[in-house]
C-alpha cells in the first residue's frame, strides 16, 4: 500500500502488514499517523521530487483519457511505453510494481534498468527475459538476490550500483556460483562492496 503521513506529508510504500490502521483516500492512497512501529512495515520511502517527475508524464496521459499509474500495491505502473526506447527500458522511481496487464511489449526489451523502489524486481526481469541481455540495478539498491539471475540464459551484462551493501547468493558454494554465472559479466564500481564480492567469488567483472 501507499501511505502518506498525516503530520509530515511523507509518502511511503508499506507492506500490507501495517499496524497503524490507516484510512484510505479516494485516490487509493492511505493516510496514517506516525508511530514508531510504522518503520517495520515501510518498504520504500518516496522522494517527492521523483513523484513530481512521474506526475509530469501522468498529466500527458490524462489529456488522452488514460492513467499512467495508480496507488494499488504501492505505486503501480499501467503503461511502460513512455519509459522504453529502442528496446531500452528505464523504469523510474518511485514505481513499486508493474500491472499484470500493463501496456507495452516487455518481451521486446533488451536492456532494463530497475529502480530501488521496485518491490518484485525478479518478477519484472522474468517478464522481460526472452530478449533481455543487459540488466542495470539503479543507485539506491542496498541488497539484491543473486541466485535468481542465472536462469536468464540471454542475460550477459549485469550492472551493480555503488550503494549495494548485500548480495544474497543463498550461501551457494563458490564453484557452483562460478558455474551458474559463466558467460555473464558484472560491471561494478571500483572500491565498492560489489567489487569486493566479485573478487571473493572469482566472478567475471569489469570496474566502471
Amino acid at each position: 500500500m501507499t501511505c502518506k503521513n498525516k503530520k509530515t506529508g511523507e509518502i511511503t510504500i508499506c507492506s500490507s502488514m501495517c499496524q497503524n490502521s490507516p484510512y484510505e483516500e479516494e485516490n487509493g492512497m492511505y493516510i496514517c499517523e506516525e508511530y514508531e512501529k510504522c518503520n517495520r512495515s515501510v518498504l520504500y520511502r518516496v522522494e517527492q521530487a521523483d513523484l513530481d517527475k512521474l506526475n509530469k508524464y501522468a498529466k500527458r496521459f490524462e489529456l488522452s483519457g488514460r492513467r499512467l499509474y495508480l496507488y494499488e500495491n504501492g505505486i503501480t505502473l499501467l503503461d511502460v511505453r513512455p519509459f522504453v526506447k529502442d528496446g531500452k527500458a528505464v523504469i523510474p522511481k518511485p514505481i513499486s510494481s508493474i500491472d499484470e496487464e500493463a501496456k507495452g511489449d516487455l518481451q521486446q526489451i533488451t536492456s532494463l534498468e530497475v529502480p530501488p523502489s521496485l518491490i518484485d524486481v525478479n518478477g519484472l526481469i522474468y517478464e522481460c527475459s526472452e530478449n533481455l541481455t543487459k540488466l542495470i540495478f539503479a543507485e539506491g539498491f542496498q541488497k539484491i538476490l543473486l541466485c535468481a539471475l542465472p536462469h536468464y540464459k540471454n542475460l550477459k551484462e549485469i550492472y551493480l550500483p555503488r550503494s549495494l551493501e548485500k548480495i544474497d547468493d543463498g550461501d551457494l558454494y563458490v564453484d557452483l556460483i562460478k558455474t551458474l554465472f559463466e558467460g555473464k559479466t558484472f560491471y561494478v564500481h571500483e572500491g565498492s562492496y560489489a567489487e569486493e564480492y566479485m573478487k571473493s567469488k572469482g566472478l567475471d567483472h569489469i570496474c566502471i
